[in-house]
C-alpha cells in the first residue's frame, strides 16, 4: 500500500489477517485524519485481539492518549527510544530452532543440486 493513498477497507483487513505482526508508525498528521482513525479502530481490531500489533510512536502524541486503552497490553514503542531496534526485533515472531535446521537442510540440499547441475554443464561443454 501506497502511504496516504485510500485503500480498500477489505484489503487492508485481509493483509492484516495474514501478517504475522503489524507495525503501525503513528505521528501526528496520521492522527489528523478521521479516515485513519476510524481505521485503526476497525482493521486493527484482529491484530489487537492476537496480540500481533506493534505501534512506534513518531512524536508525544497527546490525541494517542483516547487509544493508549486499547493499546495497554500490546506493545507500544517510541521513536526516540535508544532501543527502539533492539525492542522491535523482540518484538518480531522468532523462527524456532527446528524450523532453522529444516530451512539450512533445505538451503544446503538446493546448493547441492545447483553444484550438480553446474558440474553437468561444465562436463557437457567438455566434451
Amino acid at each position: 500500500f501506497i502511504p496516504g493513498d485510500p485503500i480498500p477497507t477489505e484489503q487492508f483487513e485481509q493483509a492484516i489477517r495474514s501478517s504475522r505482526r503489524t507495525i503501525i508508525y503513528i505521528t501526528k498528521q496520521y492522527l489528523q485524519s478521521q479516515w485513519t482513525l476510524t481505521s485503526f479502530r476497525t482493521t486493527f481490531e484482529s491484530a489487537l485481539t492476537r496480540s500481533r500489533l506493534i505501534v512506534i510512536l513518531a512524536e508525544d502524541v497527546e490525541k494517542f492518549d483516547e487509544l493508549r486503552t486499547s493499546l495497554r497490553s500490546k506493545t507500544l514503542l517510541e521513536r526516540d527510544d535508544p532501543f527502539l531496534w533492539q525492542k522491535l526485533l523482540y518484538a518480531m515472531p522468532h523462527r524456532s530452532a527446528a524450523l532453522m535446521r529444516k530451512h539450512r537442510r533445505e538451503q544446503s540440499e538446493r546448493t547441492r543440486k545447483q553444484t550438480e547441475l553446474l558440474r553437468e554443464k561444465n562436463r557437457a561443454r567438455e566434451a
